[in-house]
């Protein structure tokens, strides 16, 4: 029994006869979480973790039909029983369980196993089968812990603070952001946001995260030049043009579990190996808790993370491309 199955609106539960994370507009949508290739506009109804609500009404508009779900709930959809459980990648991040005349699934969405303090951690689901994505799964990609990663991120400010220069960190502004936020308690200046990235680190408040004190980029203006030099944490590739005289000479470092091979640094030969995904030892020790004895393969590496799995015994396949 195919629990899930792809079509070309995404994946599909036909006993519950609704779809997860779906590409285009369907009548029913389950949500894992707020990023915009998981989250799109244009579906008639949508359920997801409750601390997701907020991020999707900035996200995809206030006016849509929304529906929370605690972690753990389970609630019956036609002839499948669903429950949301944390996935330890971003604030409302859920992997979702799906019964179905007593065999189990659970779909992964995107997922850490690294603690986070801006999010519930990642939980394991037994389960008869595992849909997981395989963002980072080559055994190059292995990740520090957090408190390292934000002393490193500490000095870097430090040091552009002595040569008089503003530090940029650029980092998507949902997830990437509020967890950089997270680790800077001890600033030793004035945090600026984009505005994305401000409105939902509120969206993180309003679900009890506490942060140390940021303001909107434009507040700049209002800086007094012999301050110590700001950190502007803000996504690759915005327009800095209308606060560049208040900025100055800066420093730049990307935020990206991609900086481990370079695929992705277009503003430094160097930055802050930071993932809200799991690396390749997390993946393969959520595959083992779940206890699952077939796992499917989604979002990256997966023919060669398939191949892995099956020589470690494991009934192993994957779905294309979903994103």
């Amino acid at each position: 029994m195919e629990i899930l199955i792809q079509r070309p609106e995404g994946i599909y539960c036909p006993a519950g006869d609704f779809y997860i994370d779906p590409k285009r507009s369907v009548p029913r949508a389950l949500i894992t979480h707020g990023h915009s290739d998981h989250a799109r506009k244009g579906s008639k109804s949508y359920l997801c973790h409750e601390d997701s609500i907020n991020i999707l009404k900035l996200r995809l508009g206030e006016n849509l039909k929304y529906q929370g779900i605690k972690y753990g709930k389970k609630i019956q959809i036609r002839d499948a029983i669903v429950s949301f459980h944390p996935a330890g990648h971003i604030l409302g991040s859920a992997q979702i369980r799906i019964e179905v005349k007593g065999e189990v699934w659970a779909i992964s969405g995107d997922y850490k196993t690294l603690p986070d303090s801006t999010c519930p951690g990642f939980e394991p689901i037994f389960c008869n089968v595992f849909v997981t994505e395989s963002t980072f799964a080559l055994p190059i990609y292995h990740w520090k812990e957090d408190s390292e990663i934000f002393k490193e991120i500490l000095s870097f400010w430090e040091n552009n603070r002595k040569n008089n220069l503003t530090s940029i960190i650029h980092a998507y502004s949902l997830g990437k952001t509020q967890r950089i936020l997270s680790g800077l308690k001890e600033k030793p200046g004035d945090i600026y946001l984009e505005e994305a990235g401000y409105r939902l680190s509120q969206a993180y408040e309003m679900s009890g995260v506490l942060f140390p004190e940021y303001k909107l980029i434009s507040e700049i203006t209002n800086r007094n030049p012999k301050d110590p030099k700001p950190l502007l944490i803000i996504p690759p590739g915005t327009d800095l043009s209308p606060w560049k005289k208040h900025i100055g000479k800066y420093n730049a470092w990307f935020a990206s579990g991609w900086i481990r091979t370079n695929q992705e640094n277009p503003f430094s030969k160097t930055g802050f190996i930071l993932s809200d995904h799991a690396d390749w030892n997390g993946l393969n020790s959520a595959v083992r808790h779940t206890n699952a004895n077939r796992v499917i393969v989604m979002h990256g590496f997966t023919d060669i993370w398939v191949r892995y799995l099956k020589e470690q015994g494991l009934q192993a396949d994957c779905f294309s491309d979903t994103h």
